[in-house]
């Protein structure tokens, strides 16, 4: 295992020990519902990968189903990455169009009058 984090590029290394960092910090339950989460994903993935095997028609012994599901866990992670990273893009070049919307809003909403305490119906007397 240290062989294999001494090999990860500097960046990497510094996210995954920035991770396990706040994995410290994190309350009990917190961690458990995180736990959690990734057990639903591992269900899925898992799931996923046995629907693409029985719909390809093909017919693994162990080491080759073992071999599939390596790939498919590699293309996968390699898949999320980039809708991550596409995802980031746009959320960047759509932010300025929301902090203007957001301004806007905010000084319309700001200028108006706020009502008036006597504008509201009084409440009746109760019997």
């Amino acid at each position: 295992m240290r062989e294999s984090f001494e090999k990860m590029p500097k960046e990497q290394r510094e996210r995954l020990f920035d991770k396990f960092s706040r994995w410290q910090q994190m309350p009990a339950d917190e961690q458990a519902h995180l736990r959690f989460m990734q057990e639903e994903r591992e269900k899925r993935t898992r799931q996923a990968m046995e629907d693409t095997i029985q719909a390809s028609g093909l017919k693994f012994d162990d080491a080759q189903k073992q071999k599939f599901m390596e790939i498919y866990k590699r293309e996968r992670r390699n898949l999320e990455e980039e809708l991550r990273k596409e995802m980031d893009q746009r959320r960047q070049e759509r932010l300025p169009g929301l902090q203007k919307r957001v301004l806007d809003t905010y000084q319309k909403e700001a200028a108006a009058p706020a009502p008036s305490p006597s504008a509201s119906p009084a409440p009746s007397p109760a019997p």
